[in-house]
């Protein structure tokens, strides 16, 4: 009720997606067909939507179908999940009957923290939400992790006391935020939808400027700034995948062509590289623009939602590609709403709650301080342990 006077092209990503899906509600369809209804909304607005769709689905009898790569909190109200592999339907089977001829599957992290422990622990029957996974743990006491040891007094960039509104008599959207990243770090800024997540990100980036306070990077050496906006479409310049990828080396470094064999090997556009960026799947065009960015070499990186649109094996690379950026000494920011892969990637994380950061705390900090904004592990341990990704519970779990 809040949007109903705002312009739609001033809503964020997510409010635009809320926006989009309440009109089609509202026609009363019989079927309803949604693709990757929740790929812009934050943790709880995700959690809200799919909540009213199983009240449709069982109030009003209506038949959907959905597309999506996160399945966790869909999982307890499906009847039903059609496995796709190579334009090939694998399967089609209640969710417990799937998830148990996932072992060795990839696709096995996708349907969420609970399964794919209780899977690779070999725990016993696979729950299908939280408190199923909560109640079959072991109660003998598990080790606890120590904390993240991340230690870099190099600072690299750092903004101070911005305030940011769009209209000269609109509230402000920024209120006295700031920051700082040092070398090799990964920041992560979470918050709901319309938090002013996007807005922040591109104040840093000097694309946008405050009225007040001043981002700015300390050393020549990091001068250069890299951008993956959450729309990749606005970085495709050119007419195939091939001069998109090519464009890049005339800014890029001297690792130009050891980036883009990188991402020939893995990346998987070689298929691509005559299409044009916007035939292009959803996220082969998220692939396609972080391949961009990876190839440009920056010092200093900001992600606004990378892992939009993705799998679970390609967020899986991204967490691997980030990682191995930031040992080489690349200082990251990410904007996201993936609150596992900000567990899995970040050194740092915050929120940016009307308009201002909390304080900036170790991921293990702050996911084990947060009750409602933590990952699914979190939730699932936190009587037995402090792990917060899946892999340390896995780990805590077999030893």
């Amino acid at each position: 009720h809040h949007l109903f006077d705002e312009r739609t092209d001033t809503l964020s990503g997510g409010q635009k997606q809320l926006v989009n899906l309440a009109a089609v509600l509202v026609t009363k369809p019989k079927i309803l067909l949604l693709d990757e209804p929740t790929a812009q909304l934050d943790p709880l607005a995700a959690t809200r939507f799919i909540q009213l769709l199983a009240r449709i689905h069982q109030e009003l009898g209506m038949t959907i179908c959905i597309i999506e790569h996160r399945l966790e909190e869909l999982v307890p109200y499906l009847d039903e999940i059609l496995l796709l592999e190579n334009q090939t339907i694998q399967y089609q089977l209640p969710p417990k009957q799937l998830i148990e001829k996932l072992t060795d599957n990839s696709m096995l992290r996708a349907f969420g923290a609970g399964p794919y422990i209780y899977s690779k622990a070999k725990l016993g029957s696979i729950p299908l939400t939280i408190n199923e996974a909560r109640l079959g743990l072991p109660t003998r006491e598990i080790p606890y992790f120590t904390e993240d040891n991340f230690v870099n007094e190099s600072l690299v960039f750092s903004a101070k006391e911005l305030y940011f509104r769009y209209e000269k008599q609109g509230h402000d959207l920024l209120k006295n935020v700031s920051l700082s990243l040092h070398l090799g770090e990964c920041l992560a800024i979470l918050g709901g939808n319309g938090a002013g997540k996007t807005t922040l990100l591109y104040v840093l980036a000097g694309l946008l400027k405050p009225y007040k306070g001043k981002a700015m990077t300390l050393s020549v050496d990091t001068k250069r700034i890299a951008v993956l906006p959450q729309n990749p479409l606005t970085t495709f310049t050119k007419n195939t995948v091939r001069q998109e990828l090519e464009s890049v080396e005339r800014v890029a470094t001297a690792r130009f062509n050891e980036r883009l064999a990188f991402i020939e090997a893995h990346f998987q556009l070689q298929t691509l590289y005559d299409k044009h960026p916007f035939d292009l799947s959803g996220g082969q065009q998220q692939l396609l623009a972080f391949a961009k960015l990876y190839c440009l070499d920056c010092p200093i990186v900001l992600l606004d939602e990378p892992t939009k649109g993705l799998d679970t094996y390609y967020k899986g690379l991204i967490q691997k590609i980030m990682q191995q950026l930031c040992n080489e000494g690349t200082s990251i920011i990410i904007v996201t709403h993936d609150l596992d892969f900000a567990a899995e990637v970040a050194s740092h994380c915050t929120m940016l709650f009307q308009g201002k950061l909390t304080s900036i705390l170790t991921r293990r900090q702050f996911f084990t301080s947060n009750e409602y904004y933590t990952t699914s592990t979190r939730r699932i341990t936190a009587s037995i342990s402090n792990t917060i990704t899946a892999d340390e519970a896995v780990s805590i779990l077999t030893t």
